[in-house]
């Protein structure tokens, strides 16, 4: 990584917070990220949710975090609509999710164990730009 991109990483591991488990666990996707969310876009509507191998039961704001990749007022409008359990960090925390997968994919770019540096840095940028 270039050095200002591991100094941002680094910036957002010191300051992430610890959260308590949630209080009420549910059956989460566990691997959700946007590459696992089709899209129907002559309909403008979702077509499905892929690869389900990693499921748990867990914290479900953990796959709220890949939403962010569709902007802030995406997520919030989901959140709207979510009937599951919540409480006052889900969003923060799902924030932080999309932050760790970003840095993720921006690692494996570089690597070149999973996509592109090119393909990752935009989605890193924009989770270290969206505020918290």
């Amino acid at each position: 990584l270039s050095d200002a991109d591991r100094a941002a990483c680094e910036r957002h591991y010191a300051t992430i917070e610890a959260f308590p488990s949630p209080e009420h666990p549910v059956l989460t996707h566990g691997d959700f990220a946007w590459w696992h969310i089709l899209l129907n876009e002559a309909k403008g509507c979702l077509s499905g949710i892929i690869d389900f191998g990693d499921r748990s039961i867990g914290d479900p704001a953990s796959d709220f975090g890949a939403l962010y990749v569709y902007g802030r007022d995406f997520v919030e409008s989901v959140y709207e609509r979510y009937s599951g359990p919540k409480d006052d960090g889900f969003l923060r925390r799902a924030r932080q999710g999309f932050t760790h997968v970003a840095i993720s994919e921006l690692i494996h770019g570089e690597r070149r164990t999973f996509g592109t540096r090119e393909a990752a840095l935009p989605v890193f940028r924009k989770a270290l730009d969206m505020p918290v």
